[in-house]
Formats: structure tokens, C-alpha cells, sequence
């Protein structure tokens, strides 16, 4: 397995002072824009090698989750990089990326009365080994 490494990534958000401003914005595309940007995450830069193990703690709010969906690639960054063995990970086809990288939420949201075996048999099928 290879490194993760994020170079210089940042996310913002747009944020408007009303919500009419949101609407006036869509429905008149050329007219100036009524939005602040929000930086949410500015310039963070780290790699992560195998073996290694990373932590990230911070105050509410202070961009941890959003950190974690742009390593997942879940979510683009408004700025910067963030790749998997020297490749973007947008460059990555679905199932090449889940056959190296994974994501373990805090909470799951599972809506059925899964057997753990079953969860981990989904989790394998990327590597075409969930079958019993």
C-alpha cells in the first residue's frame, strides 16, 4: 500500500446573507455574486505512509469531518491535492480506490438488521472476496 498525501487543501463554502440572496443568484447567473466564500480548511498540508497512523482532533467546527471527506474523496477540495500513491485521487476508477482506501464512520447508518459478517463481506467486495 502506498502514501496519502494532502498538499496544501482548502474548502469553502459559499455563504449567503439571506436566503432570497441564494435564489437571486441562480436565477440571475450573470449578475454579481451574493455570496462570501467560508474557508473552512486553508492550506493543510501532511503526508500519511504505510504503517503510519494519524490522528486529527480540533474544536467543533474546526474542519475536522471535512478534512476526512476529502481524504476519502468524497468530497473535492476548493483547493489543493489530495492523492493516493502519487495519483489525484479523482484520477482513481471507483473500484480501484476501494480496494485501497476504506472509511470507517464513527456511527453507521444501516437501515437493515445486518449480521456483522455480512457488513464485512460488503466491505470485501471490492477485492472480489465477500462471497462465503
Amino acid at each position: 500500500m502506498g502514501s496519502i498525501q494532502v498538499v496544501q487543501v482548502g474548502k469553502a463554502y459559499k455563504q449567503y446573507p439571506t436566503r432570497w440572496s441564494r435564489l437571486a443568484e441562480w436565477l440571475i447567473p450573470f449578475s454579481a455574486p451574493r455570496h462570501q466564500l467560508k474557508w473552512v480548511l486553508q492550506d493543510v498540508s501532511f503526508t500519511v505512509n504505510p504503517g503510519e497512523a494519524l490522528g486529527i482532533i480540533g474544536i467543533n467546527g474546526a474542519g475536522k469531518s471535512t478534512l476526512l471527506a476529502a481524504l476519502s474523496g468524497e468530497l473535492l477540495p476548493s483547493s489543493g491535492r489530495v492523492s493516493l500513491d502519487g495519483r489525484a485521487l479523482a484520477e482513481w476508477d471507483g473500484p480501484s480506490r476501494a480496494q485501497r482506501l476504506a472509511v470507517l464512520p464513527q456511527s453507521s447508518t444501516l437501515n437493515f438488521a445486518f449480521a456483522v459478517e455480512d457488513v464485512v463481506a460488503m466491505g470485501r467486495l471490492p477485492h472480489a472476496s465477500g462471497a462465503r
